[in-house]
Parts: C-alpha cells; sequence; structure tokens
C-alpha cells in the first residue's frame, strides 16, 4: 500500500499567546485568563513534504480575558465550522478536461478527539498539538484522482485506408499520471483557498513522432507499385507512383506496417548466405555492380531494404522478382531517397 502524501500528516494548532497573564494577584479560587491581547490559531501543516513544508490557517481566535475551558471551547467550535467546509481539487488528464473533485474538509483533516491547550502562563506561549491526518480519506482520494488521471500514451501511427483510398495516420499522443510526491502541496493549496490542481506527470509516447507522418509509403505487392503519399494531422495525398519489383513466390516480400530505420547513400551488399547467394562474394562494395544500387532505405524488418538496383537489371520492375525487398529503379530511388526522413511508415500489403 501507499504512503498517503506527508500534506496533512498533522494538524498543528499554533498557540499565539502575545500578552502576558493581566497584572495583579489572584485569589486561589479565581480562574486563570489569557492575558488581554492573547490569540489562539489552529492551522494544518505540511511537515517534511517534497514540496517544502508549509502550513495553511483553519482558526484564528482572539482569546484575551478568557478561561482554559473558555478559549477551548470557541476554538472546538470555530474548527468544527472550518471542517465542515467543502473544498474542490481538479484533475486534468492529457489531451482531456478538468474534472473537479468536491469533498469535504473532513476528507483530509480528522478531527481531534480532544482539544487540549496550553494552560495561560505569564509568559508567551509557542506550543503546537499534532493531529493526525484522515490517512484513509486522502489515500482513497488520490486514488480516484490517479484512475482519472491515468491516460496511456500512443505513438504516432499509420495503418491502410480503404480500398482505394489514403492511409489513415493517428498523430499519437502523450500520457498523464498522477503526481503523487507532490500531491500534498496541491491538497494543502485547496484547505487554504478551497481550489486547486492535482500536479500530473507527463509520459512520453514511445516510438516515431507525429512529425514521421508527413511522408508514407505504401508498397502494393500484387501491382508492383510504390505509391509515395505526403500529409499533416490525419489527412495524407497521393503525390507519386512508382512501378517496382518485389519479392517472388518463394521469397515473398513481409506484409504489415514498418519504418524507415536508416538510410544508406552508397551502400555495401553483405552476403546472407542463402541457396541463392551461394558462390557469390561475401560483401559488395559501393559501385556500378552492387546489387543495392546508389541508394537503399533501411526497414525494421530484418533483411528487407528498398532500395536501387544496377542498370542491367531494370526489366524486372513492375514484377515479383526480388528476394524480399523492394527494388526500385535507379533515377526513382535517386530521386525519393531525400525526401524520405527516418522513421517515415512503410506499408507493405498485397
Amino acid at each position: 500500500m501507499r504512503r498517503a502524501p506527508a500534506a496533512l500528516s498533522a494538524l498543528a494548532v499554533a498557540l499565539a499567546v502575545s500578552a502576558p497573564v493581566a497584572a495583579g494577584a489572584t485569589t486561589a479560587s479565581a480562574p486563570v485568563r489569557y492575558a488581554p491581547g492573547s490569540v489562539i490559531s489552529v492551522a494544518a501543516t505540511l511537515d517534511g513534504a517534497a514540496s517544502g513544508g508549509g502550513q495553511t490557517q483553519l482558526v484564528r481566535r482572539a482569546v484575551g480575558g478568557l478561561t482554559r475551558a473558555q478559549a477551548t471551547t470557541l476554538v472546538r467550535q470555530q474548527l468544527a465550522t472550518a471542517l465542515r467546509r467543502s473544498v474542490t481539487v481538479s484533475v486534468t488528464p492529457a489531451g482531456g478536461r478538468a474534472t473537479p473533485l468536491a469533498i469535504g474538509l473532513r476528507t483530509l483533516v480528522a478531527a481531534p478527539a480532544v482539544l487540549s491547550l496550553p494552560a495561560p502562563t505569564p509568559a508567551a506561549l509557542r506550543g503546537a498539538v499534532r493531529l493526525p491526518a484522515n490517512r484513509g480519506g486522502v489515500a482513497a482520494l488520490l486514488d480516484r484522482a490517479a484512475a482519472l488521471a491515468l491516460v496511456a500514451p500512443v505513438g504516432a501511427s499509420a495503418r491502410l485506408g480503404a480500398q482505394g483510398r489514403p492511409p489513415v495516420l493517428s498523430p499519437g499522443h502523450d500520457g498523464s499520471a498522477l503526481d503523487r510526491v507532490h500531491a500534498d502541496g496541491a491538497l494543502l493549496a485547496a484547505v487554504r483557498t478551497g481550489r486547486a490542481a492535482l500536479p500530473m506527470l507527463r509520459t512520453p509516447a514511445a516510438g516515431w513522432g507525429a512529425a514521421s507522418l508527413r511522408t508514407v509509403i505504401v508498397v502494393h505487392t500484387a501491382t508492383n507499385r510504390l505509391e509515395v503519399f505526403r500529409g499533416a494531422g490525419r489527412s495524407a495525398r497521393l503525390r507519386q507512383t512508382l512501378q517496382v519489383a518485389t519479392g517472388a513466390p518463394g521469397y515473398p516480400s513481409p506484409r504489415g506496417s514498418f519504418h524507415v530505420v536508416n538510410k544508406q547513400p552508397a551502400p555495401s551488399w553483405f552476403n546472407p548466405h542463402d541457396d541463392w547467394s551461394a558462390g557469390l562474394p561475401d560483401v559488395i562494395g559501393p559501385g556500378p555492380d552492387n546489387p543495392l544500387g546508389t541508394r537503399a532505405l533501411g526497414l525494421d524488418s530484418p533483411g528487407i531494404l528498398i532500395h536501387g538496383i544496377p542498370e542491367g537489371e531494370n526489366a524486372s520492375i513492375g514484377s515479383n522478382a526480388s528476394h524480399g525487398c523492394v527494388r526500385v529503379r535507379r533515377s526513382d530511388i535517386e530521386a525519393l531517397y531525400p525526401t524520405v526522413p527516418v522513421g517515415t511508415p512503410v506499408l507493405l500489403t498485397s
């Protein structure tokens, strides 16, 4: 179980008696009274909290000329009235509206069973009676607030639209959670002013941000067509269509949603040591005979790239002829390459 916050971990009755007992001797039967100008205050205090501490006055009562019993009765009455007040704390989750929670002050502060004030003395008094917070009420309030504050972060994404429609873009959003460590300061502020906003923690979305959706690539393996969409927000428009080559029947291109994770301006080809690459060199460096051509875009699918081809292999474009990658003519890949940032979504579909 979580500990209740330190805010209101105690209710201190701060006693400030600003003047000595009235001059003159008293008889043994005469009650002792507070000196004229004496004042008693009751305050909710914040001890040792992460927010730095502080206090909020609940009651301030002049008790000059009163006996200890009379002062106790009056202070208790005013304290009971103060604890009947309602305060409001609000919760504002990420991307949502503020939700106000109206609660009685007794939810935060436990009323004392016995209010014991120091007896009047000729000397000025500086004393305090520490009273526990309503720990159960505070914990229940923060649990309720935490449920309202919790928003899971969602990363930006793109998915295929309906037949013939552009991709559907979802910019995503950050999440939020209740900042319990600093909630004590907000509760104290609510006691003081009647209203306060509980602090939130921002939880950033993982993965690619909304900026990655400015370009989206869709590859249709059935028609060997690569489409480039440019968009903003939730809309995207088709800007370019290229004929490409995709995976042969024995080496189909993967299906699904991927991202460009690296860009290679002069790629080297590394032998995957598959059946089809037996007898080929381990590495073919950049040059006119490189199987990857002059540019390559690496995807987060192992071994899969969108890449160029040597000039002599243009005949494969428009067919299912690759070993899983997406082949693009040299002129097309060199024009496409600078317009595609890392993080660009790539949707491969049949």
